[in-house]
């Protein structure tokens, strides 16, 4: 009977401890994705208050010191007490209402949307640019190619037509010089001159 209740107790124990580790988990996770809309909400205050003017800034926290000062000199407490309403004053300013939330939320959407528009219109200028000079550069093109046809046209085969015509004289004039005719009747009489001597050395 004893040894059945100790089983029963550690078998407790040990579905405690199972509860308890995912109590934990589910306790953790719930905790890693409130640090993460913390994170969220931090960048986005730091890109709200990065957008706004730095004199306006300057001139806000002046307006509230002032309003701060007067307050502590109109309560006339103790020093004590003023370090008190400082710090009440100081941890109410850092903490923002869900209105106040929700309004930086609205203004970081509305800004990102311009901040979106502007880079839109921004890389639409660029590509026109790139567009244009491309025609450009096709235009030009299309201009060096006329012209090297035109050149070609007006030098080249004139050139061409020039030299052949200059060929085909010299061969003629070469086919028609005397030396070239004399050449051709000296090369024929031999032949006949030795066929006559041999003629004759065979007739005798």
């Amino acid at each position: 009977m004893e040894g059945e209740l100790s089983v029963m107790e550690e078998k407790g124990k040990e579905v405690t401890q199972k509860e308890e580790k995912e109590l934990l988990y589910s306790r953790v996770e719930e905790l890693k994705c409130s640090i993460a809309a913390l994170l969220a909400e931090n960048n986005m205050f730091e890109r709200f208050i990065s957008r706004l003017d730095p004199q306006d800034l300057v001139s806000q926290a002046g307006g509230e010191g002032a309003g701060a000062a007067g307050a502590s000199h109109l309560e006339g407490g103790s020093r004590g007490r003023r370090r008190k309403s400082r710090s009440y004053i100081s941890d109410r300013l850092q903490q923002l209402t869900l209105e106040q939330k929700l309004y930086v939320a609205q203004r970081e959407v509305t800004e990102t949307q311009q901040d979106q528009e502007k880079l839109k219109q921004r890389y639409e200028r660029i590509q026109d640019n790139y567009k244009a000079s491309l025609e450009e550069a096709e235009l030009r093109l299309a201009e060096i190619r006329k012209a090297k046809k035109e050149f070609e046209r007006r030098l080249l085969k004139p050139m061409k037509e020039n030299r052949l015509e200059i060929k085909a004289a010299s061969s003629v004039e070469r086919a028609l010089a005397p030396g070239a005719r004399r050449g051709s009747g000296d090369r024929g009489t031999p032949a006949t001159a030795g066929s006559t001597q041999v003629a004759g050395h065979t007739l005798a």
